[in-house]
């Protein structure tokens, strides 16, 4: 734990008009969670969101969230010093521990959709959809110029935003510290006399983020301080948000989405486009097929557009398939080497499937029919094409990773392609298409960063 001065520091504490400014946004919301680490930044983001509930009134529901890595022997008395805070502001506090074997490569990227997975779980589990996050402004110039250095584009340059409502796993993301520097977060506690953990990595200079903030620091003294290259960042982003905007329109007018997960966009649309919002359409295109949260890396869709440009055949990129045929261009997901998993539907199980669907059953299937009740991929289904209704123009093989419901050896249901259930067959099961989280998508921040290339 850091060492807390006798005395606080030269830097002022918030106002409470400050900390009123910084936490409006929740004024409408009746549950939020916090994800608090130990840190200076969390516990800081802690203290003052109380001291807001506190000042205003506020009486939603709150739950802390400590995500333990267990990559760190001091992780765990770390997680317990903030369950401790939390018993002395009277707040819900949980330990979510990421099990199991840690992978050697790509660790930092692993930890980071471990913690926003655990933590999607439990605010699922109780019926919590806003996450409070503790970056601040010293995060907004160390991640940009990270993504510099990765040779980013326009929307990997972007700022983090303080709201992002389709965030990792789905998460509604909140930042209301982003404004602030850290060394105004360390004052808070600071003035309050209290300790904090302190990762040691954190001035380890063989980790990229302490040489840029070195880096940082240098730049300041040139004239490029952060404030400065947060601006930046900012109007970046408004440039970001001015092409998603575009890509919308020409989602709502040019593409089709069957039911059963492949999309259509005639390629003279495509052709037609500036080459920057052109890039996030297809990114936007495959994020949704495969229901992954991170879009492709730059360098990788770029070659990818070319191509598809040049009429070269079928394309793979991040788990999906590009296929330029005739006037049209159609994207799915690829089947690859394993196909998405099928599950059994249980009496009252409910969920998501591949990352695309939703699922829900409620009682018993009829009378009608015998056997088990399964959700697996349409190519787990072999003999079964005589059956289908296949839909003129569209490539068969554009279905092999379509959700199928069978019972037994029987196929019931596939969206769009099968529906030669009888009426009141199955009333208990409920299948749906994941609302889509692709409509805005993240420009990654600090806990995004890729290993290798940089994120589109």
């Amino acid at each position: 734990m850091a060492n807390v001065p006798d005395q606080p520091g030269d830097v002022p504490v918030l106002t409470q008009d400050e900390v009123n400014q910084l936490f409006d946004p929740l004024t409408g919301t009746d549950a939020v969670a916090l994800g608090v680490s130990g840190g200076p930044d969390s516990l800081a983001l802690l203290y003052l969101f109380n001291d807001w509930r506190i000042q205003t009134g506020w009486t939603g529901r709150v739950l802390v969230l400590t995500v333990d890595h267990r990559l760190r022997d001091e992780s765990a008395l770390e997680a317990q010093a903030v369950s401790r805070h939390c018993e002395q502001l009277n707040l819900d506090h949980r330990i979510l521990v990421w099990e199991g074997e840690k992978p050697v490569s790509n660790l930092q990227a692993a930890a980071r959709d471990a913690r926003y997975r655990l933590m999607a779980q439990e605010m699922r589990a109780a019926s919590i959809d806003c996450l409070l996050l503790a970056h601040h402004r010293d995060d907004q110039v160390e991640t940009f110029l990270d993504r510099l250095t990765r040779g980013s584009g326009v929307y990997g340059l972007g700022a983090m935003a303080p709201g992002q409502s389709n965030g990792p796993h789905g998460l509604r993301l909140l930042r209301p510290l982003l404004r602030l520097p850290k060394a105004r977060l360390v004052g808070e506690l600071t003035a309050r006399r209290i300790s904090w953990a302190e990762d040691p990595s954190n001035r380890d200079p063989d980790y990229k983020r302490v040489r840029l903030r070195t880096m940082a620091g240098l730049l300041a003294e040139e004239g490029l301080d952060p404030d400065r290259l947060v601006e930046t960042a900012r109007r970046l982003r408004r440039a970001a948000d001015a092409i998603d905007t575009w890509v919308a329109d020409i989602w709502r007018a040019s593409v089709t989405e069957h039911p059963a997960g492949p999309l259509r966009l005639e390629f003279a649309v495509l052709a037609g486009l500036p080459q920057e919002v052109r890039l996030r359409l297809l990114a936007r295109m495959i994020r949704r097929v495969t229901g992954r949260d991170t879009p492709p890396r730059l360098s990788k869709l770029e070659f990818l557009e070319e191509r598809v440009l040049a009429g070269n055949g079928q394309q793979t990129l991040s788990g999906a398939i590009v296929l330029r045929k005739g006037g049209d261009l159609f994207v799915w997901k690829e089947a690859g080497r394993e196909l998405p998993e099928r599950i059994l539907l249980a009496v009252g199980s409910k969920g998501n499937w591949d990352d695309r669907y939703c699922y829900r059953r409620e009682e018993a299937v009829s009378d009608d029919a015998t056997g088990t009740l399964t959700l697996g991929a349409l190519a787990q289904e072999p003999g079964t094409s005589a059956l289908i209704d296949w839909p003129a123009g569209w490539p068969k093989t554009a279905f092999a990773c379509a959700p199928a419901l069978r019972v037994g050896d029987r196929l019931l249901f596939v969206p769009g392609l099968l529906e030669e259930v009888e009426k009141g067959f199955l009333p208990d099961v409920t299948l749906c298409r994941l609302p889509d989280r692709t409509a805005v998508m993240p420009a990654h921040g600090k806990d995004g960063q890729g290993p290798e290339d940089c994120f589109y």
